[in-house]
Protein backbone atom coordinates (compact mmCIF):
# COMPACT_ATOMS: atom_id res chain seq x y z
CA UNK A 1 0.00 0.00 0.00
CA UNK A 2 1.36 3.40 -0.95
CA UNK A 3 1.75 6.16 1.58
CA UNK A 4 -0.63 9.11 1.31
CA UNK A 5 1.93 11.48 -0.18
CA UNK A 6 2.80 8.90 -2.85
CA UNK A 7 -0.85 8.34 -3.76
CA UNK A 8 -1.22 12.08 -4.25
CA UNK A 9 1.83 12.15 -6.52
CA UNK A 10 3.86 14.44 -4.28
CA UNK A 11 7.24 13.12 -3.14
CA UNK A 12 8.05 13.84 0.49
CA UNK A 13 11.50 15.11 -0.47
CA UNK A 14 10.06 17.74 -2.80
CA UNK A 15 7.38 18.76 -0.32
CA UNK A 16 9.93 19.21 2.47
CA UNK A 17 12.19 21.28 0.19
CA UNK A 18 9.21 23.50 -0.58
CA UNK A 19 8.34 23.90 3.09
CA UNK A 20 11.91 24.64 4.15
CA UNK A 21 12.49 27.16 1.34
CA UNK A 22 9.21 28.92 2.16
CA UNK A 23 10.13 29.17 5.84
CA UNK A 24 13.61 30.40 4.91
CA UNK A 25 12.12 33.07 2.66
CA UNK A 26 9.73 34.26 5.38
CA UNK A 27 12.59 34.34 7.87
CA UNK A 28 14.64 36.44 5.47
CA UNK A 29 11.73 38.81 4.83
CA UNK A 30 11.31 39.25 8.59
CA UNK A 31 14.96 40.26 8.88
CA UNK A 32 16.50 36.99 9.99
CA UNK A 33 19.99 35.91 8.96
CA UNK A 34 20.19 33.65 5.90
CA UNK A 35 23.56 32.24 4.91
CA UNK A 36 24.97 29.34 2.93
CA UNK A 37 24.34 26.96 5.82
CA UNK A 38 20.69 27.94 5.96
CA UNK A 39 20.26 27.32 2.23
CA UNK A 40 22.10 23.98 2.35
CA UNK A 41 19.90 22.85 5.24
CA UNK A 42 16.72 23.97 3.45
CA UNK A 43 17.68 22.02 0.32
CA UNK A 44 19.11 18.92 2.03
CA UNK A 45 16.54 18.14 4.74
CA UNK A 46 13.87 16.84 2.32
CA UNK A 47 16.06 14.25 0.54
CA UNK A 48 17.54 13.14 3.88
CA UNK A 49 14.10 12.57 5.38
CA UNK A 50 13.06 10.66 2.26
CA UNK A 51 16.07 8.36 2.62
CA UNK A 52 15.51 7.68 6.33
CA UNK A 53 11.75 6.98 6.29
CA UNK A 54 12.16 3.28 5.27
CA UNK A 55 14.75 2.78 8.01
CA UNK A 56 12.47 4.25 10.69
CA UNK A 57 9.49 2.23 9.43
CA UNK A 58 11.50 -0.99 9.80
CA UNK A 59 12.83 0.03 13.22
CA UNK A 60 9.40 0.98 14.56
CA UNK A 61 7.62 -2.10 13.19
CA UNK A 62 9.19 -4.40 15.80
CA UNK A 63 8.36 -2.45 18.99
CA UNK A 64 4.75 -2.06 17.91
CA UNK A 65 4.31 -5.63 16.68
CA UNK A 66 3.58 -4.71 13.09
CA UNK A 67 4.87 -6.28 9.94
CA UNK A 68 7.82 -4.58 8.33
CA UNK A 69 6.67 -2.12 5.70
CA UNK A 70 8.13 -2.76 2.24
CA UNK A 71 10.69 -0.24 1.06
CA UNK A 72 8.63 2.31 -0.89
CA UNK A 73 11.54 4.62 -1.67
CA UNK A 74 12.89 2.32 -4.39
Amino acid sequence: MLALHERMGWGIGKVRIGIECTVTLFGFLLGGPVSVGTLVTALAIGPLIKQFIPLWERMMAKPYGKEAVPNLAE
